[in-house]
Formats: structure tokens, C-alpha cells, sequence
């Protein structure tokens, strides 16, 4: 049962959060998040939410992206995402869907404070020393370093959840477990094994993320200039304007990057081999970025680079239209109030 004093104070912290929405009038700039900025939020809720925000995000669209990667580890065969959903429920079932999610989720949910403690550093350096700079100039370069930083320790936990994702496809007849995973790269690679493809990941998460952050600061801005006259609220347009921009920029860095992607994926897993035509003679450890390049044109040409770009587009633009606007919102009911 909820106490009267605990219903009271969820009553007066949604009227706090109501007040500050409705305390901006149409009148003044239409980008309320780039005034809060880092030592004007409150660093709790901030982080608290945001964990909790990309535990959800990654539970909700987890599936699309295991079954891209499947599409991405087959070596023989372009197959739709209905085929590979159907294989993957009829041999585990909705279980499925979930494999590698905790080990994927855990480093995700780790790095996250990491993530965005630089982003909102850098951002607020680049704002008090870089005047000549547009906004989304900025965001872009905090995008780009704080992706680099938090991919070290991000690695070690891609490289084990996506063997464990596509598992079902590099050893069809056998349960892969998460021990086993880790002591076979630990014994076929050592440390080092942990952080392959570290050089592609940076040149691929990188650039995505400073294009992602640059793209939707700056889509946003326009949109919310062409809008701001059929909002009479800050908060509303923020809102709508984050989930079209978010929406258009995940789609255009799925088309962009996707191909990197694959390389990226075939090189942490070590499936492409040119020397074998078989899944199940694959060594892990052996790939590198001429030898899967070469591989992928060897057995499908050009087409090679487009695979699972359905599914792809489906996460990029789901996870970048809500993560973004959870984002926004986050730091807009982050902001302290003045009297702190």
C-alpha cells in the first residue's frame, strides 16, 4: 500500500516537473537543453535514469539486432529477417531472441556513466572555449570522443556477447554456454583476444556517433525553428521534434555505416575464413579487416556489405528516435532548480 506522505511527494515532484515544463514561454530560444548544462544538473537523477533508460531501450530491441546478426554471420546464404526469426523460435523459442543479451546489456549499462559523463564534459569545454563553433559542431566532437573513451571498456563485452548471439549459427549443434565462450577466446588469444577488432570498432562507433550526435543536434535545431509556431510549449516541441530528428538520423547512419558494421562483426567473432567453406571450420582469432573484405567479395561480391541492412535500419531508427528524445528529456527534468 502507498503511504499518503510517499503518494504526496510523487504528486509534488510531477507538479516540480510541470512547472518547469510550462515555465519556458514561446517567445524565448527554442533549444531549452542547451542551457542545462553539466554543473546545472542533478547528477542522480541523471545517471540513475539513464542506466535504467538503456537497460530498457537494449531489452526492447535486442531481438532485431540478434537477428541481424545472424544475417551477418551466415556465410552461404542472404536470408530475410521473417527466415532467421522463424529458425531462431523453433530451436530455443523466445529464449532465443535473448541470447548474449546479458553480457551485451551488463558492459552497455557499465560504460554508460563513462558515456555520458564525457559527453556532457567535452560539450561543456567545447561551449566555454570554442565560440566560433555551431552547437551541433560541438556535440559532434563530444559524440566522437566520448564514444572512443567508453569503447575500451565496452570491447571485451561486444566480443563475447555477439559469439554468444550468433552461437546458434557457428556451432548449430552444440549449447553454447558464457563460460565457455570466455575461456575459448582466453585460451586461443589471451587478453588480447578480449579486445579484438578494438581499431575497426573506433572506426566504426566513432564516426556514428559523431555523426548521429551532429546530425540530430543539427535536424532538430532546423525543425525546431520551422515549428516553434504550433508549439505553446517548450517541452512539447522538444519532445516531437527529438523523435523525428532521432528517427532520421539513425536511419541514415544505419545506411552509412552498415557496412563497416559487418567487418566489424566478422572480425570480433573470427567467422570469415578464406581458406574454409564451412561453418563449422571456422577459427576464431584468424580474421582480419583485408582478409573479411576480400572474403565477403570473394563469396557475394558487393552485395555482401548490404547484408541484414533491414534490420539494421529498423534498430538504428527505433533505438536513436527514443534514446535521443529520453535524452532531451532526461536532462530537461535533470535541471536544478535555481534556488540550488
Amino acid at each position: 500500500m502507498i503511504s499518503s506522505d510517499g503518494l504526496g511527494g510523487s504528486i509534488k515532484s510531477i507538479q516540480t516537473i510541470n512547472n518547469s515544463v510550462e515555465a519556458t514561454t514561446n517567445g524565448g530560444e527554442h533549444h531549452p537543453d542547451i542551457e542545462t548544462h553539466w554543473n546545472k544538473l542533478d547528477k542522480t537523477k541523471y545517471y540513475s535514469i539513464g542506466v535504467v533508460a538503456s537497460y530498457g531501450l537494449r531489452s526492447i530491441f535486442f531481438p532485431i539486432s540478434l537477428i541481424g546478426a545472424h544475417q551477418v554471420a551466415n556465410l552461404h546464404a542472404h536470408e530475410s529477417m521473417s527466415t532467421v526469426a522463424k529458425r531462431i523460435y523453433s530451436q530455443q523459442g523466445i529464449r532465443g531472441f535473448y541470447r548474449g543479451y546479458f553480457t551485451a546489456a551488463s558492459g552497455k549499462c557499465m560504460v554508460q556513466f563513462t558515456y555520458l559523463s564525457s559527453l556532457e564534459l567535452i560539450n561543456q569545454y567545447l561551449l566555454l572555449v570554442c565560440f566560433i563553433l555551431l552547437y551541433y559542431c560541438e556535440l559532434l566532437i563530444a559524440g566522437l570522443l566520448a564514444e572512443m573513451l567508453s569503447n575500451f571498456i565496452v570491447v571485451p563485452f561486444d566480443v563475447v556477447s555477439q559469439r554468444m548471439m550468433i552461437s546458434n549459427v557457428t556451432h548449430p549443434n552444440e549449447h553454447v554456454k558464457l563460460s565457455s565462450v570466455i575461456k575459448e577466446v582466453w585460451r586461443m588469444e589471451g587478453l588480447r583476444g578480449f579486445y579484438r577488432g578494438m581499431l575497426t570498432t573506433l572506426a566504426t562507433y566513432g564516426p556514428e556517433s559523431a555523426f548521429c550526435w551532429g546530425t540530430f543536434s543539427a535536424l532538430r535545431e532546423n525543425m525546431s525553428d520551422k515549428l516553434a509556431p504550433q508549439f505553446k510549449r517548450d517541452f512539447d516541441l522538444m519532445v516531437v521534434t527529438s523523435v523525428i530528428s532521432g528517427a532520421c538520423t539513425g536511419f541514415l547512419s544505419a545506411l552509412i555505416f552498415h557496412p563497416w558494421d559487418i567487418i566489424r562483426l566478422r572480425i570480433q567473432t573470427g567467422i570469415s575464413s578464406s581458406e574454409s567453406d564451412s561453418l563449422n571450420q571456422h577459427k576464431f582469432g584468424t580474421s582480419s579487416v583485408r582478409q573479411v573484405v576480400v572474403d565477403l567479395l570473394k563469396r557475394e561480391g558487393w552485395r555482401g556489405f548490404t547484408k541484414g541492412i533491414f534490420s539494421k535500419v529498423m534498430y538504428n531508427s527505433g533505438t536513436c528516435s527514443l534514446a535521443m528524445t529520453v535524452y532531451s528529456v532526461l536532462k530537461w527534468t535533470s535541471r536544478k532548480q535555481e534556488s540550488d
